[in-house]
């Protein structure tokens, strides 16, 4: 398999030309229910997390323990997704 990188060039060209990276940071609050929902899987994720440590199982289950670091943060971004899904 070949693997080609961005700045690869074939013919004398790029063989991808790409737009400029451009990043924007949105801040919003949470309405309340929106807080409670995310501290309520918080604290959730903390309660799961601290088990695993006193188990001594979180080296053994890393990929879980990141798995739950990501939960609040998709929380965050799919809240009404996961309201209607549930």
């Amino acid at each position: 398999m070949l693997r080609r990188s961005k700045d690869h060039i074939l013919n004398g060209k790029p063989i991808i030309t790409l737009p400029a990276r451009s990043l924007s940071v949105v801040q919003r609050k949470f309405d309340p229910d929106e807080h409670a929902f995310y501290k309520m899987l918080s604290q959730q994720m903390t309660t799961e997390l601290d088990k695993l440590v006193q188990a001594n199982e979180a080296s053994k289950n890393y990929t879980h323990v990141l798995l739950m670091l990501l939960r609040p943060r998709q929380a965050e971004l799919l809240y009404n997704a996961l309201l209607y899904t549930c």
